[in-house]
């Protein structure tokens, strides 16, 4: 599934796996 970074931040990049993403 794709998760968003709208959840985490306004920079955060999305990854198109299981990890999360994290905003720099």
């Amino acid at each position: 599934m794709f998760w968003l970074s709208l959840t985490f931040g306004q920079t955060g990049l999305y990854i198109s796996s299981n990890q999360v993403a994290i905003e720099p």
